[in-house]
Parts: C-alpha cells; sequence; structure tokens
C-alpha cells in the first residue's frame, strides 16, 4: 500500500539522518550522544509554539539519559524523481533526483533556550542501472537506498553545522613570477608565512598585472594560513582585479564560504553553551 510505504519510507530516512548526526557528532569527540529511538510524543510543528509541558518532557529525556542538551529532527520532507537518460555512448542510465529538507532544534530545556534552529534543503542526484520503478523489486530498493543517502548526508550536514572541525583540504600558490614571489615562496615552506607575506608584498611593484596578481593571491593565501580571513579574503579579491580568471573567484567562494562559517561559530559561542 502506498501509504504504508510512504510511512516506512519516512521512518528509515528519519533515523538514517539521526543515524549520520550521531557518527558526525561521535566523529568530532565534542558531544557524547544518545539517541532515542522513539519520543511517543508529538511536538509542535514550530518551535515557538512548544509548550512548558514539551519542554518539561524534554527535560525529563535529558536527565534521565544524564544529557546536557537535546537535539529534535522536527521535520523531514522529500521529493523523489526517477528518469531514464541515453548517454554519449549510446548506453542508457537511470537516474534519481532527490529533493531533502530537514529542520532540526537543539534544545537547552534546563534554561528553556532554543540554542539553534536549522533547515537544511538540498537536491542529490545517483545514477543507476535503468530499472522499472513501478514493478520491479529492486527500483523499490534503490528507491529505497538513495532516499537513506539523502537523509545521511542532511544529517551530516547539521552535525558539520553545530561541531565544526577541522579537515584537511589543499591550496594553490605560486612560486614563479619575479625574484620576490620565489622568495616568499621558499619562507613558505619553512612555515613562515610572515616573511613570505613581505617578499611577497615587494612583488606588487612590479608593473606586469599577471605578478601583482600573484602576489595578490598569495597573500591572500598567507593571510588565511595565520587566521585572518577577511585580509585573505580582500587580497583574494585584489587578485580577481588584476587577473579575472576561474582561479581567482573559486579562491574567494571558498574564504567567503569560511568567513560565514566563523561568522556563524562566533554567534553560536556567544550565545551560550548548553547547561
Amino acid at each position: 500500500q502506498p501509504g504504508n510505504d510512504s510511512i516506512y519510507i519516512d521512518t528509515a530516512m528519519a533515523r538514517a539522518a539521526i543515524n549520520s548526526l550521531t557518527g558526525m557528532l561521535n566523529f568530532t569527540g565534542k558531544f557524547t550522544v544518545v539517541v532515542e529511538d522513539s519520543l511517543e510524543r508529538k511536538f509542535p510543528k514550530y518551535a515557538k509554539e512548544f509548550t512548558r509541558d514539551d519542554v518539561g518532557y524534554i527535560r525529563h529525556l535529558c536527565e534521565f539519559n544524564s544529557a546536557d542538551a537535546f537535539i529534535l529532527l522536527n521535520e523531514l520532507e522529500h521529493l523523489n524523481s526517477y528518469d531514464v537518460f541515453l548517454s554519449k555512448s549510446g548506453d542508457y542510465f537511470g537516474e534519481f533526483e532527490t529533493i531533502i529538507k530537514t529542520e532540526w532544534l537543539f534544545i537547552n530545556p534546563f534554561t528553556s533556550k532554543l540554542i539553534d534552529e536549522k533547515i537544511i534543503l538540498d537536491t542529490i542526484y545517483y545514477q543507476v542501472e535503468p530499472l522499472n520503478i513501478n514493478e520491479d523489486n529492486n527500483g523499490f530498493e534503490a528507491r529505497k537506498w538513495t532516499l537513506a543517502q539523502a537523509a545521511g548526508i542532511s544529517g551530516n550536514s547539521y552535525g558539520t553545522h553545530i561541531s565544526p572541525h577541522y579537515v584537511q583540504s589543499s591550496r594553490m600558490v605560486f612560486i614563479k613570477g619575479d625574484k620576490n614571489i620565489k622568495t616568499g615562496y621558499q619562507q613558505a615552506q619553512s612555515g613562515n608565512w610572515k616573511n613570505a607575506a613581505y617578499f611577497w608584498r615587494k612583488s606588487l611593484n612590479s608593473s606586469e598585472r599577471k605578478i601583482q596578481a600573484r602576489a595578490s593571491f598569495n597573500l591572500a593565501l598567507a593571510s588565511e594560513m595565520e587566521g585572518l580571513l577577511e585580509p585573505a579574503l580582500q587580497w583574494a579579491k585584489g587578485s580577481y582585479h588584476y587577473f579575472p580568471d576561474t582561479l581567482n573567484a573559486t579562491y574567494i567562494s571558498i574564504l567567503q564560504e569560511r568567513v560565514k562559517q566563523q561568522e556563524d561559530l562566533i554567534l553560536q559561542m556567544g550565545d551560550g553553551d548548553a547547561r
């Protein structure tokens, strides 16, 4: 029955999202997570409609589990479609498109405070072998799998949102240009970014826009390595001014996202920790 199928899928997706969130938080080591599989209570759709009884129920759960705060997957909506396409090589392939929306509430019931409220909306595509979704059981299993994967991604995203952590990333640095670009790179190799920046600043006096762009790009990198994200963003924009290419545009986008994440983290810290 479609109704039962929908209920089963929604439950499986919610469990996948929560399990993924739990895995992310345990991975960062900043939280110890206890999962309540069923709350046996229906909460209001909107956080502002929570009553004193609702908060009291959450407080009881936290006390029973020795928890300091409570994370609630308050809403999960999804749309899933499937189509078959012909590739350039002449082969057919199937593709699932999943649009998923989750709403998460992070609550401190001991102070009746909503620490965080976040809606995550994403569209995810998966390519599979051509399937008959309406009649083939393999098609149903594939649909169920793609929905669970999408829910897991959403849970992981919220875990990253509330528990920022370091990840390894790569950056490009220019090593050719003039002698100051090269000398600055030698300083950077030894981890001395301040000295590297000293030489790269000298390259800004070059009459060649290409060298000015490379110097500005490297100065953006030096600032980022020193944790100075706003100056890094300004240097990256300067590099784009001298040489408006995809590399500079991409680096600007990366820095803008890092600045936003830093601002969000400052706001979270300003709101105070749970209990």
